[in-house]
């Protein structure tokens, strides 16, 4: 009797554990994309403003921050084109961008709206990634 509670506690114990390592490296990998992203999002002269921390829900995660880039909004809009060729331009106009990607099962997107004030540009950047 007792080694059938020692078994029942040691595969009750694992299965905590497989959840537990697949909810991490769920989180871990998309963090790593919201990173990569982040980092492409920043020309060399501009600067990385009003970051907030990825916010993982039931479908995925999602991040938003702000670039200051030197650019005006049309040459950092054209910029961020280069950046991104693995993802598709969905939406563009003068001042913003939607792109786009799948990946298998998952799916990432990314908006750019961008304003420009007397203080110079200011781009609004959402990622998500769905899984």
């Amino acid at each position: 009797m007792n080694h059938r509670r020692v078994v029942s506690f040691t595969l009750a114990g694992c299965v905590f554990l497989v959840a537990c390592t697949h909810s991490l490296l769920f989180k871990s990998a998309f963090v790593r994309d919201v990173e990569d992203v982040r980092r492409r999002t920043v020309p060399n002269d501009g600067r990385l403003a009003g970051v907030t921390e990825p916010v993982k829900n039931e479908y995925g995660i999602r991040a938003t921050w702000e670039v200051r880039p030197r650019l005006d909004s049309q040459a950092y809009v054209q910029w961020l084109k280069n950046q991104f060729p693995d993802y598709r331009v969905v939406s563009e106009t003068a001042s913003a961008l939607i792109f786009a990607k799948q990946v298998e099962a998952d799916s990432f997107s990314l908006e750019v709206n961008v304003k420009t004030s007397s203080s110079g540009a200011v781009a609004e950047v959402t990622f998500a990634a769905r899984a």
